[in-house]
């Protein structure tokens, strides 16, 4: 999301920017970012229940060279919701 701000920036001076994603649940605009965790050991999985040791994740982002792991997305502040891709 981080690198599409100037391109943003440019489609709003032209009058061509589109209308902002709204919350699902109350409606507002959600602000873009990025979501940043530490994967110091295997990058960042999906899990359909939490298990005590993380295993059977499904991959969503290969371990990086640096330690994070960046999901760029959109937030709901108010209603505490997140919206990723990946």
């Amino acid at each position: 999301m981080m690198g599409h701000t100037r391109r943003n920036e440019l489609l709003e001076a032209l009058g061509l920017a589109k209308e902002p994603t709204r919350c699902p649940k109350c409606g507002r605009p959600m602000s873009p970012g990025s979501l940043g965790t530490q994967a110091f050991v295997g990058g960042s999985s999906w899990y359909p229940e939490r298990s005590m040791f993380a295993v059977r994740g499904d991959p969503i982002v290969p371990q990086p060279m640096g330690g994070m792991v960046w999901l760029d997305g959109l937030r709901c502040s108010d209603c505490r919701l997140l919206q990723l891709d990946y």
